[in-house]
């Protein structure tokens, strides 16, 4: 079975293309799940659940939500 590629960012959803951008790091937890939540329709047609993942490792770090003290 194999994969289709992913439009290019052009042809994705402005949403879609804000969210991959970073445009929603600095969100409220509850506007960030209501964006995670409308991404769901998205996975495997205009991005990956990789790049969701990133994204939300990204919010979770910039909002203190992952404790890095264990590293020093």
């Amino acid at each position: 079975m194999s994969r289709k590629p992913l439009p290019k960012p052009s042809k994705r959803p402005r949403l879609v293309q804000r969210f991959l951008a970073g445009k929603y790091i600095n969100a409220t937890h509850s506007i960030f799940v209501a964006i995670i939540r409308k991404m769901g329709r998205y996975v495997g047609v205009f991005l990956t659940l990789d790049l969701v993942k990133h994204q939300t490792y990204l919010w979770m770090e910039n909002n203190g939500y992952l404790d890095h003290s264990w590293l020093n």
